[in-house]
């Protein structure tokens, strides 16, 4: 009897052996897929920073981690730590760089770009092109460009006086002449020269109710038939949306050869771009000549 339940019990016990052997194996297994597959990423993902200011940036983990932080350009800015669930980074200079934070074999990225500030004061105007000229302070780095660039059949600008007729704002205007081919821009940016210097404005200030105003005076009628327009453009970095005044509204009319003062809503669906890092707050683009045009601009302004 006794060898009986020898040969019965002892298979038994070696199936339930056998089956708890895999079971823990399995859980083992399953613990470090789990590990090597968990839920990992920084919070914000992206951000412009004011230079000078500081931003907080931390880890959202499906596991407890203290991830190594590192960043891509030390030149813009500086990380508080180099480990631990949160790090803050402090804002220096000018620039894009990544972030990153590394657990565990598997790391994060967020983006960090570094802007200037407007402040809009008393006025909440942000002039750009006034008889005081362009924007101007540490922070700020700006230049008109013309595109083609050094191409004076196709654009070329000059800077007018006028002291007996009326213009919208002082004396001084741009004047602008215009050739068919290659869409004639100008416009101003606050990366001098238009050179790849990343320097860019938070101007989030005028996310609600603001507006792009300038004057324009048309030196004949816009061929609208033909095809003319004229496109009044806004850039961040990556990002350029256009509005075209080809047929009355925003307050232009194609015809009119005299000083009209245009408004353009900065929330308008075509001016779609992050007001938190503007490279370039006002372009107008020549588009379609069939003749050469020629037209004065004055008294562009955020407001």
């Amino acid at each position: 009897m006794d060898k009986l339940r020898e040969k019965i019990i002892f298979p038994i016990l070696g199936l339930m052996l056998a089956f708890l052997t895999i079971f823990i194996v399995g859980c083992e297994k399953k613990d470090r897929l789990a590990s090597s597959t968990f839920d990992f990423s920084i919070t914000p993902s992206a951000k412009a920073v004011v230079i000078g200011d500081t931003q907080t940036f931390q880890i959202v983990s499906s596991i407890n981690s203290d991830p190594t932080w590192t960043i891509s350009a030390s030149s813009v800015g500086a990380l508080s730590t180099s480990i631990g669930p949160t790090v803050v980074f402090t804002a220096s200079d000018y620039g894009d760089a990544r972030i990153y934070a590394t657990f565990n074999g598997v790391t994060a990225v967020a983006q960090v770009t570094v802007v200037a500030s407007y402040a809009p004061g008393a006025s909440g105007i942000l002039d750009l092109y006034s008889d005081a000229g362009l924007p101007t302070g540490s922070d700020i780095d700006s230049d008109i460009f013309v595109t083609p660039p050094k191409t004076p059949s196709i654009i070329y600008l000059v800077e007018k006086s006028d002291g007996v007729d009326w213009t919208p704002e002082g004396i001084r205007f741009q004047r602008i002449f215009g050739s068919p081919g290659a869409n004639p821009t100008w416009g101003i940016t606050f990366d001098d020269d238009n050179s790849g210097n990343t320097r860019n404005l938070d101007a989030s200030f005028f996310d609600v109710g603001k507006n792009l105003k300038f004057w324009v005076k048309l030196h004949r009628s816009l061929d609208v038939g033909g095809g003319e327009s004229i496109g009044i453009k806004l850039e961040s970095p990556g990002d350029p949306a256009t509005v075209f005044l080809s047929f009355a509204g925003h307050g232009f009319v194609p015809t009119v050869t005299d000083w009209q003062e245009i408004s353009v809503p900065l929330t308008t669906a075509n001016f779609d771009v992050d007001h938190t890092k503007i490279k370039v707050p006002f372009t107008m683009v020549l588009q379609g000549l069939t003749s050469p045009l020629t037209l004065d601009v004055d008294a562009v302004r955020w407001e």
